[in-house]
């Protein structure tokens, strides 16, 4: 039978660069919340049809997303960092204040596709690390299905360490 293969990405966080990667033209972060839900979701849903390394595993991976949003959005160990260019969310992620959990970026990183190659990941993955360190936490972690673009592209930077994980779940507080 066929198995959806899983990898999870680690970063030590005081082996962040001091600086944050140059972006080549100027976007906003917000931290975005109930009042945001359907540009979250909208985003979310988005970003994931268009990597088609999701295809098989889309279903499974929309109902746990949509869970974490449920959830997350009304807690106070979770931020959603949006990246934005006035209006329109172009990027998200999720991030999670518990170190004790298997995972802290909720969503990983999720960059429109039009966006992608530009910086914006690296970007956005940088300030999600840098808040989960700044809040004092030591390492942080994400897992994602092997393959998709930021399996690819953008988990191995900042010191990304990568292991294979038979399955993840979605942290209890959360589910």
């Amino acid at each position: 039978m066929f198995g959806i293969k899983w990898v999870k990405y680690t970063w030590v966080l005081d082996h962040l660069p001091d600086d944050s990667p140059k972006m080549e033209r100027k976007l906003e972060l917000r931290i975005v919340g109930k009042e945001d839900r359907p540009r979250i979701w909208k985003t979310l849903e988005s970003t994931h049809r268009m990597d088609h390394g999701w295809n098989t595993a889309l279903e499974q991976r929309m109902a746990d997303l949509k869970k974490v949003v449920d959830a997350g959005i009304d807690s106070k160990k979770v931020t959603f960092l949006s990246l934005e260019d006035g209006s329109h969310m172009l990027g998200l992620s999720a991030i999670y204040f518990e170190e004790e959990s298997e995972r802290q970026l909720l969503t990983g990183v999720c960059i429109q596709d039009e966006y992608r190659c530009r910086g914006a990941g690296t970007w956005l993955l940088y300030q999600s690390l840098h808040r989960l360190a700044e809040e004092g936490l030591k390492k942080a972690s994400v897992i994602t299905r092997k393959d998709t673009v930021a399996d690819r592209f953008l988990y191995g930077k900042f010191k990304g360490q990568s292991e294979d994980v038979e399955s993840y779940e979605i942290p209890k507080s959360l589910a």
